[in-house]
This record gives C-alpha cells, structure tokens and sequence, in this order.
C-alpha cells in the first residue's frame, strides 16, 4: 500500500490521532512536495538564465554548487533527511509585494531604555511579558523575511542566489500536485503537534513549510502553542530565530523570548548575550539585565562578557546611587548605603542576592583557581572583571580580590590593573548593604 493508499486510514482512528503516523506521513508528503516544488523552480530559473547577463551568470552559477550544476542542485531539513547537499535553488517571485510600510509597526518596538529611573517597575515576570496579543498580531501580519547570505539554516535550510537576496523569502507552489502536498504534510505535521507539542521532527519542518509559503504569522503560532503546551527549550529556541529573522524586528517579542529561555536554561549563552546587546543599544532595562546576568551566573561559569558587563553595570549603580527613582523608600540604617539598594528594589531580588553571596564563592571566586583561568586564552582579562564583580559584591578588600590584584601586578599588565582599581575605589559592597538591610528589618 502507497501513501496515497494510506490517506484514507489518516482520517479516522485509531491513525488520526496517531503521532508518530501523522510525523511519517507528513515528512513523507514534505519530501514529495519539495521534489515537486524544486524541479518546477529549476525550469523556471533555466528560463530566466538567458536573460541574466552575463557578468551575472557566473555568480548565479556559483552559488548554485560545488560544481556550478543546477541538475546536482537538492536538500533537505536535518528532520527529513540525513543527506544534505550544497545548495538548492529556489524561486522567489521577484514581482511579489514589496514589504508593507513599517510606520504602523514602529509603535510596538517597545523602547525599554537602561534607565535607572524605571527600576520600580520591574517585576519578576519580565518587562515585556504583558505586550497585547493584538498587537503582536498585527505585527506578524506586516512583516517579512528578506533572503540574505546568512538566513538560519534551521528554519531555511536552502541558500539563494544573490540575485534573490533582498527579496521577499517564498517558494511559489504553481500546480495542483505541489500545492496537494503542501496541504497534507501541514495538516499532518500539524495533527502530530497536537498531540506530542515538543515533538521536533514535526515542528522544525512545519514553520519551514509555512514559511515557505509565506505565513509569518502561522509559524509564528505553531510555535507559540508548542511554548505554551509544554516547557521544553526546542520551541523557545525556534521562535527566537524566527524572530530574529523578521523585518522589521520587534523587540518586545525578542526581549522576552530570550527571557523565556534564560527561565528555563540559565545557561544559554546565546540568549544572554542577546540580552547584552538590547542593553547596548537602549532596549533593555538595567535593574532587569542585573538579575538575567545572575541568574545566568548561577547556572554557568560566565564568559567575559557577561563578567565584564555585571562589573560595568555595578560601577554605574555606585555612581549614579544619589540620581535612582526617588519612588522606592528608604530603608534606614543610618541613611547609609538606602538609595543604592534602591537599584534591587524587590524583596526577593536582594533575598536572592544574599543567597549567592554565600554560595558564589565557592563557585566563582575560588583562591585555588587563579592562575588556572589566567593561564586560559583571555584569562587575564576575565580574572580583572571577576574581582571586579567580587569587589562590588563583597568589598574592595576581599581576599579575590586582593588575590587577582597580586596576580595582575606579577604580569605587569596596567591597564587591567588600573581598569580594576576604578572598580574597588567605588566598590558598591552590596553584601554589607545587604546585612544592613536585614539588621534593620529586625528591628
């Protein structure tokens, strides 16, 4: 029996709702469906080749393949199928629709600036949790997915042709056959999401499926039920790339993905280091950055930037302590040190931070460690801005580091050693804060 045989089992149970049929039977179709789709692209291309000129060809050849051969030309996403070839071609309709004016989608950008001012408002939830539906609606219904050299292999694994580059990502399904075997690999890939939500050999070709037609925003909701229906970190991975492939980019949708990750993997570095890049540009609260940047730091040993960021960050508390919302109150102790906790205004923010100053030592700021992470590529540089957190943290007097200051004058490195000294003469010594805060609750 063929799969054509085998459609009308699909439509009843127990077949129906049968996981692992419905994938089988949607990659099947899949596989039919991009044969068809690419052998029909491939005589409209030889068509438009003679047209192109010549200067042009050469370039069109060479991204086709190794050998310049459009024939050799095919590929498959890593669910379908363990082969992958150079590169296929596919058409893109250089008379479709050009992207639709972004002014209506300027609104949703969601400036969240590193504004110290707004430190009251943070919650634990995150800052963008709360963006209206409607408006993400509206958004996914505008924008776009441009062809360029460097789109993600997961979720387009085939490379275009410069020509195309800049021009809307879509693959034109032009007879009844092709447009046959979209429809049923979407409705069976989508059959089996229903019922296994993180399954990945069907959701991957899925979104690739859809966007090929393209259906931003129905990608963009397959993902987002899988998100919702269960916590495993494929789906939150998938929406971030689909977002970060869009035109224009919104970044509340952004922001809270990676937040979303970093919730359920503290230790992607992709995600924190896409959350330093918001801050870099503006569109990312400081106070929230701080508690990402920890929470990061409690599931992985750090790289140097995060280290590098979380001492800078701290420096900028110390400095601006007096110029902090005047909206949260004082908390005593003399008036000494309150409007510098004023930067981790949540009780369970500063419970937090007083968890890690008694475990955090171990982890990260080890005396036996020292020359072993300095003898490591870049180490030099991530011991400064280690012991410039410890000094932040803990006091400028604090035996990391005082220990790393030892180690940083043995190299004769001054830069480093003046770039660590700016940090210990404004050290913001949160954990003497953070006592004082405790002593004058209890009393």
């Amino acid at each position: 029996m063929n799969i054509i045989e085998s459609i009308g089992f699909m439509d009843v149970p127990p077949y129906r709702d049968h996981a692992v049929a419905n994938v089988i039977h949607g990659l099947i179709f899949y596989n039919m469906w991009h044969e068809l789709a690419i052998q029909d692209l491939k005589v409209s291309l030889r068509s438009k080749l003679d047209h192109v000129p010549d200067d042009m060809n050469m370039g069109l050849l060479e991204e086709v393949g190794e050998n310049g051969d459009v024939d050799d030309c095919s590929s498959m996403h890593d669910g379908c199928s363990e082969r992958e070839s150079s590169r296929d071609i596919l058409e893109v309709d250089l008379a479709s629709k050009k992207s639709a004016e972004r002014d209506e989608v300027g609104l949703l950008k969601g400036h969240c600036k590193s504004n110290l001012h707004d430190s009251h408002k943070i919650s634990s939830q995150g800052f963008y949790s709360d963006m209206d539906e409607e408006q993400e609606r509206i958004y996914l219904r505008t924008a776009s997915i441009l062809c360029t050299p460097d789109m993600d292999k997961q979720l387009f694994p085939v490379h275009l042709p410069k020509i195309y580059h800049g021009h809307v990502y879509m693959i034109p399904m032009r007879t009844p056959r092709i447009l046959g075997h979209y429809t049923n690999a979407v409705k069976h890939l989508r059959q089996a999401l229903n019922e296994v939500p993180h399954l990945a050999g069907a959701l991957v070709p899925l979104v690739q499926l859809l966007l090929a037609a393209p259906d931003v925003e129905s990608a963009y909701m397959e993902i987002d039920k899988c998100c919702q229906a269960s916590d495993h970190i494929l789906p939150f991975r998938i929406k971030c790339e689909l977002l970060e492939s869009l035109v224009p980019k919104n970044t509340p949708m952004l922001v809270h993905s990676y937040e979303e990750i970093l919730d359920r993997d503290a230790s992607s570095e992709q995600a924190i280091k896409a959350l330093i890049h918001m801050h870099d540009i503006g569109e990312y609260c400081t106070v929230t950055l701080v508690e990402y940047l920890a929470h990061h730091l409690d599931g992985s040993w750090g790289s140097g930037d995060v280290w590098e960021k979380l001492a800078n960050i701290f420096l900028q508390f110390s400095k601006v302590k007096e110029n902090i919302s005047k909206d949260v109150p004082e908390v005593g102790c003399n008036g000494a040190g309150s409007k510098s906790l004023q930067c981790f205004p949540q009780h369970n923010v500063r419970s937090a931070w007083k968890e890690r100053c008694t475990w955090w030592p171990y982890k990260h700021f080890k005396h036996g460690n020292i020359n072993q992470e300095q003898n490591q590529n870049g180490g030099s540089q991530i011991l400064a801005y280690k012991a410039a957190c410890a000094a932040h943290i803990f006091g400028s007097d604090w035996y990391y580091v005082t220990e790393v200051r030892k180690k940083l004058n043995e190299i004769n490195n001054a830069t480093l050693c003046t770039l660590l000294e700016e940090h210990t003469q404004q050290s913001l010594n949160l954990l003497a804060l953070l006592v004082c805060t405790t002593d004058v609750r209890t009393k």
